[in-house]
């Protein structure tokens, strides 16, 4: 019965004040979170929503030319890179919210928040741009 209350108070659940949008059984330490999510994730999200966009998939698809297809595409791509960045930036807002910041770590929460978010603006621009040049 001791190790079932050691293992109960271990586990750190985090939920947003009203709505429980994100349960997690324990956070990922910011360096991972940042490494992993924020990089690694994010730049796997916006190399392969390039390659759709750039891909000539209507050919591979049997459609014509012109049959509004790319619109789709597009739009599809807008939202996964899109939801995909706001759940990066939710996931290390939340790290940063419950963690204390140790002194020997090299990336603070502030950082890693505003990298993201600035990556994330910078890659989304960029996937528009080229969706948008691709299509017209």
């Amino acid at each position: 019965m001791q190790s079932l209350n050691n293992f109960d108070t271990n586990i750190i659940k985090f939920s947003f004040q009203t709505k429980n949008v994100m349960l997690f059984e324990q956070l990922p330490p910011l360096n991972k979170a940042f490494w992993v999510y924020g990089v690694g994730y994010l730049s796997a999200l916006y190399a392969g929503a390039s390659l759709v966009l750039i891909a000539p998939l209507e050919f591979a698809l049997g459609l014509p030319k012109g049959s509004g297809f790319n619109y789709f595409r597009l739009a599809i791509v807008i939202l996964l890179c899109g939801y995909g960045t706001f759940k990066v930036i939710r996931l290390i807002v939340a790290i940063g919210q419950h963690t204390e910041p140790r002194r020997g770590d090299k990336i603070k929460p502030e950082f890693a928040i505003g990298f993201i978010v600035f990556a994330g603006i910078t890659l989304f621009f960029f996937i528009i741009v080229l969706a948008v040049s691709k299509t017209f």
